[in-house]
């Protein structure tokens, strides 16, 4: 059984032993086991030579050398003439960069932490409901058509004709003499300091701002305005808002607002000069001061988008 492969089993009564019996031609071994009075010729597969395996402890012996080991990777970057990076090598200069980003994501995150916290704190908007909006939409175009008509090509004209120091010394003016309005309203919102300061401005901005077409409690003093009106008096009130108007010529409002706006008209001494509303309206709009048309530019559905707009905007007035 020189290179044979197979087991061959013979039977026999003998006790348990074990024998194992070299191969003639020294490629595999030959066991012989018997166990519960059996005997088995099994062939066991053949190693690997033994010159494969004693070959490479042979030539370390005869060479001596050691295997390449791979260098660092400074030196690499040397050999290939490149200089090595701060990050594979760990010079200061790494370390700084690694600061740097370190501090940009400190700050972005002081960033979203600061912008969660102020939606947190800004009040919720609640929608208003619209049972009138045929209604509405019905002069909220006409209001459009009127303001790109109308309102805008006379506003240009009239910017082209006065200088804007001008115009905004007029703007100046008529807000002065709105100072019973909101001196008024914030005395009836319990704000009697800012009732006082509203007064107080009056005296200044009449006097030393040579009767209000300069501001001097603003940019001297910095005295904050306090743009109080009636719709916001009749909020602190508990006085519901009611559904959604719009008004030709006034533009949106509400059941409450409209109230609000009637009671300011009859506090107010310009509104008694016919043609004074129509004026302030162009001078608002030549100054820049109405947003109406960037907010209908950049909506989807212009109708709705004011609506929100003005909504929004009346509930945060409210809550300051």
């Amino acid at each position: 059984m020189r290179n044979s492969r197979r087991a061959v089993s013979l039977a026999l009564a003998f006790a348990s032993w074990s024998l194992v019996l070299p191969a003639a031609d020294g490629g595999a071994s030959v066991r012989l086991h018997a166990r519960d009075a059996s005997v088995r010729f099994v062939t066991l597969t053949p190693g690997p030579p033994p010159e494969q395996t004693s070959a490479p402890k042979d030539k370390k012996k005869k060479t001596g050398k050691k295997a390449p080991q791979p260098a660092p990777a400074e030196e690499a970057a040397e050999t290939r003439g490149q200089p090595a990076s701060r990050e594979t090598t760990g010079e200061k200069g790494g370390e700084g960069v690694t600061g740097e980003k370190a501090s940009e994501a400190a700050a972005q995150t002081e960033d979203l932490l600061r912008e969660y916290e102020e939606k947190e704190a800004a009040p919720e908007h609640k929608p208003i409901s619209d049972p009138l909006r045929p209604w509405n939409t019905i002069w909220f175009h006409f209001n459009d058509k009127m303001f790109f008509w109308f309102l805008k090509p006379v506003a240009k004209g009239y910017g082209f004709l006065l200088p804007r120091p001008t115009r905004v010394g007029i703007w100046n003016f008529t807000n002065n003499l709105g100072v019973l309005v909101r001196s008024l309203n914030c005395a009836f919102q319990g704000k009697c300091a800012a009732s006082g300061k509203e007064f107080g401005r009056f005296l200044v901005d009449s006097t030393m701002g040579v009767l209000g077409f300069w501001n001097p409690s603003v940019s001297v003093f910095h005295w904050k305005e306090h743009r109080e009106d009636f719709d916001q008096t009749l909020a602190v009130w508990h006085v519901g808002t009611g559904c959604y108007l719009t008004w030709p010529f006034l533009g949106p409002s509400s059941v409450r607002g409209t109230f609000g706006v009637i009671l300011d008209i009859a506090l107010d001494p310009l509104m008694y000069l016919p043609g004074v509303s129509l004026f302030e309206q162009i001078n608002d709009e030549s100054l820049g001061l109405n947003p109406y048309e960037s907010v209908r530019s950049m909506a989807v559905k212009p109708y709705v988008a004011v609506r929100d707009a003005y909504v929004q905007n009346r509930q945060e007035e409210i809550a300051k």
